[in-house]
C-alpha cells in the first residue's frame, strides 16, 4: 500500500450506499488484505471518495453485517472475518415461502452431495465412522420416542463431509441445510411423517461409507434426497387442495 489516495469522489446512479459498498469491498480486493488488517477510518475514507462521513458510516454498518468491516472502538475499522450467516438469514428468509426455490436449492444441494462422494470415500477414518455411527444411534432413539431431531440430522452431515479436504464445501452444504430448517420452522408439513424411514435413509448412507463404496452411497444419496422431494411434493398437493 502507498501513501496517495486509493480512492476518487464517486460518480453513482445506484444508492449512494451500495457503491461506497462496492468501493470498500474493491480496496480490500485491490490491496490484497487479509481479516484484521486495518482499512482507512470513516473519515479518511469520507474525504477520498467525496462524500458525507453519514454516507461512509450506512455503508460500514451494511458491511459489518455482512462480516466483511469490523469496526473496533477506540482503534478504527478492520477487515472482517466473512462468514455464511448473513447470507443464510437473508437467503433463507427470501425463499421459506416459496417452494419453487425450496425445490431448485435442494437440488443444488444434492448435486453438491453427491458430486463429492468421491471424496468422500476417500478420505473417511474410523474415527469418522465412529462418530457416524454414534449420531445415528442418537437419531434412532429420537426416532423410536417419535421425535425428530434437526440437531443430530444437521449434525450427521457435517460430520459426513469433515474429512474433505475443501474448507467451503460443509460451508456452503450447512447454509443450505439451515434453509431448509428455517423453513420447516415455518410449516410443519416440512417435518418428516416416517421417522424410521428417515433413520434408514441416514442409515444407508453410512453403510455405504463404511464399506468405501462410492456407487453404493452414491444411489443411498439419491434415496435420501428422494425422501425430502416427497415431502416438498406433499405440500405442494397439500396447498393445491386448500
Amino acid at each position: 500500500m502507498t501513501n496517495e489516495p486509493q480512492f476518487k469522489p464517486v460518480k453513482h446512479r445506484l444508492p449512494l450506499y451500495k457503491v461506497l459498498q462496492q468501493e470498500i469491498k474493491d480496496y480490500i480486493i485491490r490491496n490484497r488484505l487479509k481479516p484484521g488488517d486495518q482499512l482507512p477510518s470513516e473519515i479518511e475514507l469520507a474525504h477520498q471518495l467525496g462524500v458525507s462521513r453519514n454516507s461512509v458510516r450506512e455503508a460500514v454498518k451494511a458491511l459489518e453485517m455482512l462480516d466483511i468491516v469490523e469496526g473496533r472502538s477506540g482503534a478504527g475499522l478492520f477487515v472482517g472475518q466473512f462468514s455464511f450467516n448473513a447470507l443464510l438469514d437473508s437467503f433463507g428468509y427470501g425463499i421459506m415461502f416459496n417452494l419453487t426455490a425450496l425445490s431448485d436449492i435442494l437440488e443444488v444441494r444434492f448435486h453438491v452431495e453427491y458430486g463429492m462422494i468421491p471424496r468422500a470415500v476417500e478420505a473417511v477414518t474410523p474415527d469418522q465412522i465412529a462418530d457416524l455411527r454414534a449420531i445415528l444411534e442418537q437419531m434412532h432413539g429420537a426416532a423410536k420416542a417419535g421425535t425428530y431431531s434437526p440437531e443430530h440430522d444437521r449434525l450427521f452431515h457435517q460430520t459426513l463431509w469433515s474429512n474433505v479436504d475443501n474448507s467451503v464445501v460443509g460451508k456452503i452444504l450447512d447454509v443450505f441445510w439451515g434453509i431448509f430448517y428455517q423453513a420447516r420452522q415455518q410449516s410443519s408439513l416440512l417435518e418428516p411423517r416416517d421417522l424410521m424411514r428417515t433413520h434408514e435413509r441416514h442409515r444407508r448412507i453410512l453403510e455405504a461409507l463404511e464399506a468405501r463404496d462410492v456407487k453404493a452411497m452414491q444411489d443411498s444419496m439419491i434415496f435420501h434426497y428422494e425422501g425430502i422431494k416427497d415431502r416438498l411434493a406433499y405440500i405442494h398437493n397439500h396447498l393445491d387442495r386448500t
